[in-house]
């Protein structure tokens, strides 16, 4: 059961990757696949006792520069050290972010992005960014008391805002489906890749 729910996982990432990444450059280099792969590897040589959590967020810009842009991501931390009492902090081992129109990764944050939690209840995610061009900086912010306190922290060109937050634990499907998705996920990929030419994708990928 535990290989076969990083299947899943490696789908969902891959689903993410295709709808959301917009970097034509990664695509010539086979990167989807390699980071679909990876998630799959990193996660499958880990311990079985392990317990793989996935997230996935939503939010909408509230106010500054950015109103009523949208944002997503999702997200996956092992869980397997939660005691369930007091304050507890479990290092995020993969991330992609799409925010104000770029995807954001692990290899981005100004520190380990992690997740909160307060009596084995989940609080939400600890993520912040900063970059010079163009001019933006955001942080994820998790509740202190519960995860509907939750929130997002952004500044552009030196004007800032907030946005709402809305987390959504991904449940793992029977066994009997997941490798059906898991395939189903690459051809579906392998045929994207072969139909279309380099210009194609690149405009595929922004529509």
């Amino acid at each position: 059961m535990f290989f076969k729910a990083n299947l899943t996982l490696t789908h969902l990432y891959t689903d993410f990757v295709m709808k959301n990444l917009t970097f034509p450059s990664l695509i010539f280099q086979g990167s989807v696949v390699a980071i679909a792969t990876t998630v799959l590897t990193s996660t499958v040589v880990e311990t079985a006792q392990g317990a793989t959590v996935t997230y996935t967020l939503e939010g909408t810009v509230t106010s500054g520069p950015l109103l009523n842009q949208t944002y997503s991501g999702i997200f996956s931390f092992d869980d397997a050290s939660l005691t369930g009492s007091g304050d507890e902090f479990l290092t995020v081992d993969t991330i992609f972010v799409n925010f104000n129109g770029s995807t954001f990764t692990k290899a981005d944050a100004t520190v380990p992005p992690e997740v909160s939690f307060f009596e084995g209840d989940f609080l939400g995610l600890s993520f912040s960014v900063s970059q010079d061009t163009p001019p933006l900086s955001f942080s994820f912010i998790p509740g202190f008391f519960d995860v509907t306190e939750s929130f997002v922290s952004y500044e552009e060109n030196t004007l800032a805002g907030d946005g709402n937050v809305i987390y959504s634990q991904i449940s793992v499907p029977e066994s009997s489906s997941i490798l059906g998705l898991f395939g189903f996920g690459l051809y579906g990929l392998a045929v994207f890749f072969k139909q279309k030419s380099p210009a194609k994708i690149s405009r595929s990928l922004k529509l």
